[in-house]
């Protein structure tokens, strides 16, 4: 039975390493889109566009740092147990 766990946990911190190894993915295309969308709103003199987009562009980057630090952490835990 303990073996089962161990194959158990063992695939559980291949899972956390694989989505930690794609989770910038979403992001930073995200972000990309972002910075698209400040230079035309620079470009057309639309402030409204601009100032959303690089809000925007600050919590997609908050999201990131917070699922990877998430994503890390239970990594952590999964190779204590």
């Amino acid at each position: 039975m303990n073996d089962t766990a161990n194959t158990t946990n063992t695939a559980r911190i291949g899972n956390l390493r694989l989505s930690l190894q794609w989770a910038w993915l979403g992001p930073v295309a995200g972000i990309a889109c972002m910075i698209a969308l400040v230079i035309m709103g620079l470009v057309t003199h639309t402030p409204g566009m601009t100032i959303m987009a690089a809000s925007l562009a600050a919590v997609l980057a908050s999201i990131w740092v917070s699922v990877n630090a998430s994503l890390r952490r239970k990594i952590v835990q999964a190779e204590q147990a």
